[in-house]
C-alpha cells in the first residue's frame, strides 16, 4: 500500500490538500486541456469528424467530470472558473497574433462604477475610424421562451435579438468612453450574429496579412477554435445540470 507523509497528495485522479495544493492541480489539468486541443485543431485541419469526436470523448467536460465530483467545490472553483475564460481568450489571442493591440477586460481599469456596466471582453485599439472596439462575447439560446416562436421561422433571430440588447445596455457607454460597441453572440448550436460575421471576417483579413496566409484558412482557423470552445462549454452547462 502506498504511503504519503505529506499532507497534500493525489489519490485515484482527486487532490487531497489545503486550496492552494487543489488550485494548483486544476490549473495543470487546465493546461493538459488546452494542449490537447491545439492537437486536435491540428487534426480537425485534415479530418474535423474525427477532431469532434475526439472533443466529445476525450477533450470535453468529460476530463473534469470526476475532478468536480470528488473535490470540495470551494477548493477549485477559482481554478475551475479559469475554463470559462477560454472564451474570452481565444478571440484575445486571435486579436494578439494579428498585432492589434488587444486588451483583456480592458474595464477592470475603471472605477468600481464603471466596472459594473463596462461594455467590453476584449478592446480593439484603432477598429474603425480610429475608435477602439469594444467586444461583448454573449452566448444565447434560441430555445428561450422569449425567442422561441421567432426562432423557429427566423434563422439566426435569437442571436440577432440579442445584439439588439447588447447595443441597448452598452451603446451610451461606449459613446460616452469613445468606443464602438461590437456584440460577439453565437447561439448555443453554433450560429454567429450578422456582427459577429463581419467582425470576425475583418479579424480574418487581418490574421492573413499578418501571417501571409490565405484568408479563407484564418477564417476556419477562428471558427473552428471557437466552435470547439462552444462545444465545450454545452458540455459544462449541460453537466452543472446534472444531479451529482
Amino acid at each position: 500500500m502506498k504511503r504519503f507523509t505529506s499532507p497534500h497528495f493525489e489519490i485515484l485522479g482527486a487532490p487531497i490538500g489545503d486550496i492552494i495544493f487543489c488550485g494548483k492541480f486544476v490549473a495543470q489539468k487546465r493546461a493538459e486541456a488546452r494542449h490537447l486541443l491545439t492537437q486536435l485543431e491540428e487534426v480537425g485541419s485534415v479530418d474535423p469528424q474525427v477532431a469532434l469526436l475526439l472533443l466529445r470523448l476525450c477533450g470535453s467536460f468529460c476530463r473534469l467530470v470526476h475532478l468536480a465530483r470528488s473535490t470540495p467545490p470551494s477548493l477549485i472553483v477559482d481554478g475551475l472558473a479559469l475554463f470559462d475564460n477560454d472564451s474570452t481568450r481565444h478571440p484575445f489571442e486571435f486579436c494578439q497574433l494579428a498585432c492589434l493591440g488587444a486588451q483583456l477586460e480592458a474595464g477592470s481599469s475603471l472605477g468600481h462604477e464603471a466596472r459594473q456596466t463596462r461594455p467590453v471582453d476584449v478592446l480593439i485599439p484603432n477598429w474603425e475610424l480610429g475608435k477602439p472596439a469594444a467586444i461583448d462575447l454573449c452566448v444565447t439560446s434560441p430555445l428561450n421562451s422569449n425567442t422561441l416562436q421567432v426562432a423557429c421561422v427566423t434563422p439566426n433571430s435569437a442571436a440577432m435579438q440579442a445584439e439588439q440588447r447588447k447595443h441597448h445596455s452598452n451603446d451610451a457607454k461606449c459613446e460616452e468612453l469613445g468606443w464602438v460597441c461590437i456584440p460577439l453572440v453565437v447561439e448555443s448550436y453554433g450560429s454567429w450574429g450578422p456582427e459577429a460575421q463581419r467582425c470576425l471576417s475583418r479579424l480574418a483579413g487581418r490574421l492573413a496579412t499578418q501571417l501571409g496566409q490565405p484568408k479563407s484558412l484564418t477564417t476556419n482557423l477562428i471558427y473552428g477554435r471557437l466552435n470547439l470552445t462552444l462545444i465545450r462549454a454545452n458540455s459544462r452547462a449541460i453537466l452543472s445540470r446534472l444531479y451529482v
